[in-house]
Order: structure tokens, then sequence, then C-alpha cells
């Protein structure tokens, strides 16, 4: 009896503190795309891949052409002048490559160093409204199969958002 007294006193006691936990849903995505810091830091680093992308064009384009070239004349070279004329290329084709594996390097950190203080002002609009409502937990919607959307504070951390990103 006492081992049942037990048991039920343990669950009233869990699902007392469970009826008592607030949780809010956010949709971090949605508030980032109607940030206009966020769009300016997306459309920058566009730019960015765009300009590293048309020079790795310019490059390949060029290696293109001195492999045509090289084809053209290639029956005609002595073997040593052939031999050089292929390790430049190799190493026209290698320095693509490495541009390219900087060029992924560059964005990823370009993205990291602009991204970086507007998801910490997301962080602190979604801390403000939680603190302010009192809620335990918010959540991303992104990771939810489902969501009652009373619980729903993404319009109420876009309108803290906008006082904290808004000119002083």
């Amino acid at each position: 009896m006492k081992h049942l007294l037990l048991v039920f006193t343990v669950v009233c006691v869990t699902g007392f503190t469970m009826a008592q936990t607030k949780v809010a849903s956010v949709n971090s995505q949605g508030l980032l795309d109607s940030l206009p810091s966020y769009l300016e830091a997306q459309k920058t680093l566009e730019e960015i891949r765009i300009s590293g992308l048309t020079e790795l064009q310019e490059m390949e384009a060029n290696l293109n052409k001195a492999i045509q070239n090289f084809r053209e004349k290639e029956k005609d070279m002595a073997p040593v002048v052939r031999d050089l004329e292929e390790k430049k290329l190799m190493q026209k084709d290698q320095e693509i490559q490495t541009k390219q594996q900087s060029l992924q390097q560059d964005l990823q950190r370009i993205a990291q160093e602009l991204n970086q203080p507007i998801l910490e002002m997301v962080q602190k609009a979604v801390d403000n409204v939680a603190k302010a409502n009192k809620y335990d937990y918010v959540v991303d919607q992104s990771m939810l199969l489902y969501f009652n959307e009373m619980h729903d504070i993404t319009d109420k951390v876009g309108a803290e958002l906008e006082k904290i990103d808004s000119p002083k």
C-alpha cells in the first residue's frame, strides 16, 4: 500500500510540474527572411559568390583554351617541351581547384561573420519575449511535426526584433 501511495504521489507531482511548464514556438526562418539586415547579408553573400564563380569560370575558360592549343601543337613538340606544357596545364588545373576550395571556405567564413550578429539579435528577441510571457521553452517550428498556433510567438518576436533592429 505504501508503495502504491508513493507511486501515486510521484505521478501527481510530475503531472503537476508538467502542467505548469509553458512552451511556445517560433518560426525563426520566417523571422530571418523578414529582417532587412539578414536580407542585406544574403545579398552581400550572393554578390561575393557570383564574383568568385565568375573568376573561376574565366580561369576554366583560359585553361580550356590552353588545353586546346596544347592539343593542336602537341604532335610537333619535343618530348621535353610537351612534358613541361603538360605540367603547366596540370598546375593551372590545380590552381582552379585550390581557388574553388578557397571560395567555399571564404563564403562559409563570411556567412558566419555576417549572420552571427543577426542570429544573436534574434536570440535576444526570443529571450525577451519568453521572459516577458514566462515561457519555459521556445522551440523552432521547423523542428516540430505539429504545433498549436495558439502558442506561436513569431509575431511577438518579430515586434521585439523591430525594436532591437531599428536605428537609434
